[in-house]
């Protein structure tokens, strides 16, 4: 069960995992089309979504029982790599952003792309210069 908690949602039993978080709407029908639009836009525009993401998925806006999700779209998840999904109606989470996160210690933490910088481009400026 999702637990919010000071603006931060949390998952009870898992330690770390990748994470998905989908906005919905209280009574939209979740098809499977709309799935693979919304996945195929999340695949498109971060850098950091694959679809390793999609173990877990937790629905945000719309708790279980307001939510409609036909068949086929949970079978398309699953044949994704989906291993559970929840429901939050998340009302009082007004921050929080769609896309890859991942769960630590039952906290959602964004998840970001570090980036190598082998030719030391982003520390340039704070490393000393050779005085000649």
């Amino acid at each position: 069960m999702v637990n919010v908690i000071q603006e931060t949602l949390t998952r009870d039993g898992f330690e770390t995992a990748l994470v998905t978080l989908i906005p919905v709407s209280k009574y939209f029908l979740i098809t499977r089309s709309w799935l693979r639009e919304k996945l195929s836009r999340f695949l498109d525009s971060d850098d950091v979504f694959c679809i390793e993401f999609l173990q877990g998925i937790i629905f945000y806006g719309a708790s279980k029982e307001d939510a409609i999700i036909e068949s086929s779209a949970v079978e398309f998840l699953e044949d994704l790599g989906n291993q559970w999904m929840e429901w939050d109606d998340a009302k009082h989470l007004p921050s929080i952003v769609p896309g890859p996160c991942i769960s630590f210690q039952g906290t959602l933490l964004k998840a970001l792309k570090l980036y190598d910088d082998t030719s030391k481009t982003f520390v340039a400026t704070l490393r000393p210069q050779a005085h000649e």
